[in-house]
């Protein structure tokens, strides 16, 4: 091979391997060294027309200090501005304050959308002003379809004012939401669902209308309607990765719409019937349950048509854990446990999904 043909392929794979390197994740590190610009596209809706423009001209970090306010700006000339990133991925970590908003129905997006309008996919944090109140909810959807699932009672009281840190992952089965390392929702991937909405607390479980892609691009967006609005979102403080797809996960059980954990309740007369656990995708599900008292507990199913039917119907023994893997496939799954005598407590109540 002729050396100048050695040296271009050279030049070549090594530009290829500082792309790839470039656009494998954001993080701070990345953001000093490379800009926003070399990692994100942008638009601006002004004067009727989408316009291109650089995620600089409006995004910025003001101070060198990582833990602090930055500067996403929709200008009094727009009515909206948007960052996509370069590269798609499924893991998103922000901390952030929400934007002070003045006019009605200005909002904030940030998490994911696969370009505009929705076309193959959409999981974000939406944010946006109801006056006199800030409404919050999250979307997860698809084929240019972007159905609102309200989670008002989760956005922090002091949203506006303090830091808080927000997580997106797009999971093969869902798109997970989380703030302050709490899940707050669960927005099933798959088209025909039928379920009605399960509403946060302790977590809210939803499907969007359309099925949405697994890896998406990430997503800022800003609607100041023609008003100078900043969304306090640092550079600094954003972060765009990778997760498995199908990772193992961990459910505490809680009683059902509350943020009550199952694990040491006490039951004084009746039965209690534990909030739902999405399980749609894993094909490994094990149940641990411990009361102080023997008892029943029923494993129930969600079907289409709305109903929770029996899956199965389970002997309790005092004091004792049970272990129990669910073979069937199923989307949503709960349990009720009814003791033989009273009062009872609950000791343990979790489940575990792999897969």
């Amino acid at each position: 091979m002729p050396r100048s043909i050695h040296s271009a392929q050279s030049t070549l794979l090594s530009l290829l391997r500082e792309d790839l390197d470039l656009h494998s994740a954001f993080t701070y590190e990345k953001f000093l060294s490379q800009g926003v610009d070399a990692h994100f596209n942008a638009r601006k809706l002004e004067g009727g027309a989408q316009v291109s423009v650089k995620p600089s001209d409006f995004w910025k970090q003001l101070t060198p200090e990582i833990a602090v306010d930055g500067e996403f700006k929709c200008p009094a000339s727009a009515v909206a501005t948007v960052a996509y990133s370069k590269n798609i991925f499924n893991l998103a970590s922000f901390r952030t304050k929400t934007p002070a908003f003045t006019k009605d129905t200005q909002g904030a997006y940030w998490g994911f959308e696969d370009g505009g309008q929705v076309g193959t996919g959409i999981a974000l944090f939406y944010c946006w002003y109801d006056e006199p109140v800030d409404r919050f909810g999250v979307i997860a959807d698809g084929l240019f379809s972007e159905k609102v699932f309200y989670i008002d009672a989760a956005l922090p009281v002091n949203a506006r004012t303090a830091l808080h840190r927000y997580g997106v992952a797009l999971l093969r089965p869902w798109a997970e939401f989380y703030i302050d390392g709490l899940p707050v929702a669960y927005v099933l991937n798959s088209t025909h669902l039928a379920f009605t909405d399960v509403n946060y607390p302790p977590y809210g479980i939803s499907s969007g209308t359309c099925a949405f892609a697994t890896k998406q691009l990430g997503m800022i967006g800003l609607e100041g309607l023609e008003q100078d609005l900043v969304f306090p979102l640092a550079p600094s403080l954003t972060r765009y990765g990778h997760i498995a797809e199908l990772p193992p996960r961990v459910f505490r059980l809680y009683d059902a719409g509350t943020k009550v954990l199952f694990a040491g309740l006490a039951i004084a007369a009746g039965s209690e019937i534990s909030h739902p656990v999405p399980v749609f995708g894993y094909s490994k599900k094990t149940l641990f349950f411990q009361a102080t008292q023997a008892g029943t507990l029923l494993l129930e199913v969600l079907m289409e048509t709305g109903n929770w039917r029996t899956y199965d119907s389970l002997s309790i023994l005092a004091n004792t854990l049970l272990a129990y893997l669910v073979d069937g496939k199923a989307v949503l799954m709960r349990v009720t446990f009814t003791p033989g005598s009273y009062p009872a407590t609950i000791s343990e109540a979790e489940m575990i999904l792999d897969d």
